[in-house]
């Protein structure tokens, strides 16, 4: 509610996944789009339209009786995670948040816990590192420490040099990367134009980005193993999630191939392209299920007591999720039908989870995760900020 009571904001997404923030006049019912993209809304008695765009959070100048912006918005770099702010300048917000980097160290972790660094040194990192088809690179969602803008980057194992793969701006960013058959382009997703969309680029990072989704809000999250088809989760207009699949063979459209009331997620083919693992909530909580592809048919809850972040050993032999803080296994049987065994417990520790936040090296005897250190202070912690609207003020001047 503004000042007087005279009108609302609010966030909204459309059917096509695009948020903006909107102001409806209470007095005759007029609506007015004022920031896209854009969601949280707050309104600071300074001036300002404080709110949240794609990994960051801003401010701008506003005014509440015209419901117009004016100038342009700044970015809030301090500010990370969910906030909020009192009428009478005080500043609350976390430390944590699902969307902003997060720092840590790229480790190799092998079957019984031993952790070997990937490369020296911390970085912050997002959800979810990949590795090339030849084992020789890994592509990461990153940013120098606590900087912005967020890109997909590449790691030369060989000579250990991060390559900056996407340019975004601070309205933008580029995550989850993921590789093609030949590991000559990732895939990606971005909200450049909107919401996110998936997009890809010369692994090399010349040439420009091309849009390969349209009108959806998507996020790759596999490829199968004969490159042949992208695997991607799609949020709907209610928050709802569905898997897709697009094919890359041939000029085609994305098509979901699960879309019901439940939220299903993290889609990847086994090796022989036979079975498809995924996650879904539809027993109360997630739990990873495999079904067979493309049919569908057949279908086995692969977890139990929850699970989630599936990845097929490169061999077929297993099929490795996440619970918590835990890596397990299940032996498997691929064919005309699907065998698993018993889940079982490889190692468990202090790793950042996320959107399938691991990869499975070739040779399957090792993991590459994203290692919390122990004095990261990602732990939940609210912070104050006394007398917030001068430095607001300073920040983002306005004609009052």
């Amino acid at each position: 509610m503004l000042p007087g009571g005279s009108a609302i904001l609010f966030s909204a997404r459309s059917g096509a996944g695009r948020s903006g923030i909107s102001a409806v006049s209470l007095q005759n019912g007029e609506r007015r789009e004022v920031i896209a993209p854009g969601n949280r809304p707050l309104y600071a008695p300074t001036g300002h339209l404080l709110y949240h765009s794609g990994l960051v959070n801003y401010a701008i100048p506003f005014d509440p009786v015209r419901l117009e912006t004016s100038g342009a918005s700044v970015p809030l770099t301090e500010v990370a995670g969910s906030f909020d702010v009192s009428a009478t300048g005080t500043l609350a917000y976390t430390t944590r948040s699902t969307t902003i980097l997060r720092s840590g160290e790229l480790v190799w972790v092998d079957r019984d816990g031993q952790q070997q660094l990937v490369t020296e040194g911390r970085r912050g990192y997002q959800p979810a590192p990949r590795i090339a088809p030849d084992g020789r690179r890994i592509a990461v969602t990153s940013a120098p420490e606590r900087e912005i803008p967020v890109d997909i980057w590449t790691l030369d194992l060989d000579r250990d040099v991060f390559s900056r793969i996407t340019i975004s701006t601070g309205t933008d960013a580029a995550i989850r990367p993921v590789w093609s058959g030949d590991g000559s382009r990732i895939f990606f997703a971005s909200n450049r134009n909107g919401p996110f969309e998936i997009f890809a680029k010369s692994s090399d990072g010349t040439g420009e980005a091309t849009q390969v989704t349209f009108g959806a809000l998507r996020f790759p999250t596999s490829i199968s193993a004969d490159g042949r088809l992208l695997f991607y989760t799609e949020t709907g207009v209610d928050s709802d999630r569905n898997i897709g699949v697009l094919r890359l063979d041939v000029e085609s459209a994305p098509e979901l191939i699960f879309d019901s009331k439940f939220n299903e997620r993290l889609a990847t083919l086994s090796p022989d392209g036979k079975w498809l693992a995924y996650v879904s909530d539809e027993s109360g909580q997630l739990e990873v299920y495999v079904v067979s592809f493309p049919d569908l048919g057949q279908r086995q809850q692969v977890s139990r007591n929850g699970g989630g972040e599936p990845l097929w050993a490169p061999n077929g032999l297993e099929l490795f999720y996440r619970r918590s803080d835990s890596m397990m296994a299940v032996p498997v049987e691929l064919g005309a039908r699907f065998d698993a065994g018993a889940p079982v417990e490889l190692f468990s520790g202090p790793f950042q989870r996320g959107s399938t936040n691991y990869d499975v090296s070739p040779d399957g005897l090792r993991f590459l995760m994203i290692r919390v250190p122990e004095d990261s202070g990602t732990e939940d912690q609210i912070h104050l900020v006394l007398n917030w609207f001068e430095e607001l003020k300073r920040l983002v001047p306005t004609d009052n």
